[in-house]
């Protein structure tokens, strides 16, 4: 395993931590879900900032005690690191394709689906969010994201 100059990784930002995104990501279900933008939302908002601190806290705690382990760990066991050379070449082949791939089968799905969901709302149509997708096929397109 070879070392890699530093300059060839962009600056790591705090904002792509999967914690800052795990915590936006809740925060925009609970900011979409309190604009009421569909007739088929059964909670309050109250109920669904409860169940979402219900989810949080106990992540936000893990990760706390996670890095506080991890900076204790590292000041009483101090160890080099190596990092392995990364082919980015490869890697931006790599998600081209399996980019096209998301775009293709998210395009097929649309046109089975006959539109999408805002659209509909928009246009007042009895379709919903259910009516959405191919079944089957949808979890494996929202994993290649």
């Amino acid at each position: 395993m070879g070392r890699t100059h530093p300059s060839l990784f962009p600056i790591r930002t705090k904002l792509l931590h999967p914690s800052v995104i795990f915590c936006g990501v809740w925060f925009g279900v609970v900011l979409l879900y309190s604009m009421h933008l569909s007739y088929l939302l059964q909670y309050s908002t109250r109920e669904v900032l409860s169940v979402t601190g219900y989810i949080l806290v106990p992540f936000v705690g893990v990760v706390v005690f996670y890095n506080a382990f991890r900076q204790f760990s590292l000041l009483a066991f101090s160890s080099t690191k190596t990092t392995g050379e990364v082919d980015f070449k490869l890697l931006e082949q790599r998600l081209k394709v399996w980019f096209r791939a998301w775009l293709v089968i998210s395009l097929i799905e649309i046109a089975v689906s006959g539109g999408l969901p805002l659209v509909w709302l928009v246009a007042n149509s009895s379709k919903t969010y259910v009516d959405f997708v191919i079944q089957c096929l949808h979890g494996l397109v929202d994993s290649l994201l």
